[in-house]
């Protein structure tokens, strides 16, 4: 990985739903003192777009935010957006089906045959998203710097080894 000062740290996150990923990603910024971003952020950021253009706003921001200060993005159009840029630690979080559905489960209250339903669907729908956006096969560990199982190590070690990760590839962290 080319390393230079003009590119500030960005970590991106692609997880399986249920892995935690998410809170692995807020957990990795805040330990970095970075902004964390999800697309609901993003969404809420990016006003200006018209019917069908919420893609390349989203593109647009995530490019921008990434140039101008280090970041954590949880997308995965930010991982295929700044697939080639220089400083940026690509992340995927996947877990065994038993730990994602557990956590499916407990954080949305429903019962194990619509948590294991929703796996499938959300699973599906970021691996087509990834095919769209890269052409590239989603969870493939060769995409990815770090491929990690978040049920080894827990949530919050989980995240304190890719912050460990980042910061050994010595990229400037821009605030």
């Amino acid at each position: 990985m080319e390393n230079t000062t003009e590119n500030p740290l960005v970590i991106t996150i692609s997880r399986e739903y249920g892995s935690g990923g998410h809170k692995i990603g807020e957990k990795s910024a805040q330990a970095l003192g970075v902004e964390f971003y999800d697309n609901i952020k993003m969404d809420k950021s990016v006003t200006d777009f018209g019917p069908g253009a919420l893609l390349d706003a989203r593109r647009k921001f995530i490019r921008e935010k990434a140039a101008e200060k280090s970041c954590v993005f949880v997308s995965a159009l930010a991982d295929s957006e700044l697939e080639k840029r220089p400083n940026t630690l690509r992340v995927f979080i996947r877990a065994p089906k038993w730990f994602r559905k557990k956590r499916v489960k407990k954080y949305t209250q429903v019962s194990t045959p619509i948590a294991e339903k929703e796996m499938f669907r959300i699973d599906n729908l970021r691996r087509s998203q990834c095919r769209e956006y890269s052409g590239r096969m989603w969870g493939s560990p060769e995409d990815y710097d770090l491929y990690i199982d978040s049920s080894v190590l827990g949530i919050a070690t989980t995240a304190k080894k890719i912050v460990k990760a980042a910061r050994a590839i010595g990229a400037p962290v821009v605030k």
